[in-house]
């Protein structure tokens, strides 16, 4: 997995994934854009999709930004980023996330 995060189960936070190297090297070309993003969450070693933890996905050119809400504590979740390009390429990465206790107050 390329990376990992937690978040509380209150937490209603946002996060960006990058499908372009600083060097310019890497999934995208030079002029080529992110055109279709999906992401799908599942919990961890299970293959049944969980609707309502991803919302308001925007592109901007090589990077996407999602919020991610929810979870349960004691959860860890699987997030799977597909991506259509400009050029017709067809790319995935994929992202785990826990879900951890919240503070006590």
């Amino acid at each position: 997995m390329s990376n990992k995060f937690e978040k509380r189960e209150w937490e209603e936070i946002y996060r960006y994934h990058e499908f372009k190297r600083s060097d310019g090297n890497g999934w995208l070309i030079t002029g080529e854009t992110i055109v279709s993003p999906t992401i799908t969450v599942t919990e961890k070693n299970s293959t049944i999709a969980i609707a309502g933890m991803i919302d308001n996905i925007e592109i901007d050119g090589t990077q996407i930004s999602y919020l991610v809400k929810g979870g349960t504590k004691n959860k860890d979740y699987i997030l799977y980023i597909q991506i259509t390009t400009s050029l017709g390429q067809k790319l995935e990465d994929v992202v785990e996330m826990s879900v951890v206790n919240s503070a006590p107050i």
